[in-house]
């Protein structure tokens, strides 16, 4: 590891993540990612020797936020042991009772970001197999570098001489590209698309509270999930296909129609996670870390049109934005900040992501990982 790999700034959707936990701001919480996988039960001997091997690979799994706002890879972390409930003896409600304990423990779990490790891994044992349980601060990675890091943990824990592709980067060299990025022709290009709009740009859904939260008081999120079976998603798929429209632009075109529906308007912002590891950098997919950005996504979502209609302008207008990926919704945000000068700060905290989870050729060779629970 180089010494410029060691202390680095943060990248834009870091240092929001970082200042979005903050006390000061409403609604402000810390920002990780909970998810459960099902893998087989002979992996378990090999997860801790595997996970030892990926702290030495991915620089960023040893990684901390400094007071001054960079990010700190530390040269030598402690020894991180898998820790595995046993719960094959118990009957099946009691054995729910206790996952469903140590999600909330895991969710409550304070990760102070200059604290390391970033992360939480456990694991429960019945007598199906193992499951997993895995807790990331977010500002560390992106949900391409999760599932890398999933395939990687469990390609180890199969096989302990297994041998993994050098990484041909850093995520400190991602972020050095990045700078000069910014202060290239093509930062300056895709500014000139955004700035003209800015006078005009609208703020985001209007969203009702049921009460503003008391000083001091920290707001506790509920996670609604649902589950599309198989069959429904390849139909749904069908229909993106025959209509030209991406299946995670349709999600995010019924988002917005709901949005519409509470905020009691049809014209808003929302902020769009974007992944940019591969714009300027190919050799990146192998590495570890967030190369997320935003895109701050304007929504029209008025009824004089058809919903096809809407979804695909909404898609046309996504894509108009990504082609100017170089300016992110965090610099959109701070130019929108300036322009209004006094008054509360100017934020676009309604958020959509959708993830896909990287495929390889030889990905039927490898262990599986059955996700189960996300959050």
């Amino acid at each position: 590891m180089g010494h410029r790999d060691a202390r680095f700034l943060l990248e834009g959707i870091q240092q929001a993540y970082w200042v979005g936990q903050t006390a000061a701001l409403e609604l402000s919480i810390p920002a990780s990612y909970y998810v459960e996988a099902d893998i087989e039960a002979d992996l378990a001997a090999g997860l801790t020797p595997a996970l030892g091997r990926l702290l030495q690979r991915h620089p960023m799994l040893r990684a901390v936020i400094l007071s001054s706002g960079e990010q700190h890879v530390l040269d030598e972390v402690g020894s991180y042991e898998v820790q595995i409930l046993d719960l094959r003896n118990l009957t099946a409600p009691r054995r729910e009772e206790r996952r469903e304990a140590l999600r909330a423990e895991m969710r409550a779990r304070e990760l102070p970001p200059n604290v390391w490790p970033q992360f939480d891994i456990r694991a429960t044992r019945n007598e199906a197999g193992l499951r997993l349980h895995l807790r990331f601060a977010l500002w560390m990675m992106d949900g391409w570098s999760f599932h890398l890091l999933l395939q990687e943990l469990l390609t180890l824990s199969a096989d302990p001489a297994a041998s993994l592709p050098p990484l041909a980067m850093s995520f400190a060299d991602y972020v050095e590209a990045q700078r000069q990025v910014r202060q290239g022709p093509q930062w300056r290009k895709a500014w000139d698309y955004w700035q003209p709009r800015l006078p005009h740009f609208p703020g985001p859904p209007a969203l009702p509270l049921t009460r503003r939260l008391g000083g001091g008081e920290r707001p506790r999120f509920r996670h609604i999930s649902s589950r599309l079976a198989a069959e429904e998603w390849a139909r749904v798929v069908g229909v993106c296909a025959k209509f030209r429209l991406t299946p995670s632009l349709l999600a995010c075109a019924v988002y917005t129609e709901v949005l519409a529906r509470y905020a009691g308007s049809s014209h808003f912002a929302i902020t769009v996670l974007y992944s940019g590891r591969f714009k300027h950098l190919p050799r990146a997919s192998g590495v570890f870390g967030n190369f997320g950005t935003t895109i701050l996504l304007e929504v029209d979502a008025s009824r004089e049109r058809t919903f096809l209609e809407r979804a695909r302008s909404l898609q046309r207008q996504f894509w108009r934005d990504a082609e100017r990926i170089e300016v992110s919704g965090i610099d959109v945000t701070r130019a929108l900040q300036q322009r209004a000068q006094t008054g509360p700060g100017v934020s676009v905290p309604v958020t959509f992501t959708a993830v896909t989870p990287p495929a390889t050729a030889d990905d039927r060779r490898r262990p599986k990982a059955r996700i189960d629970h996300a959050s």
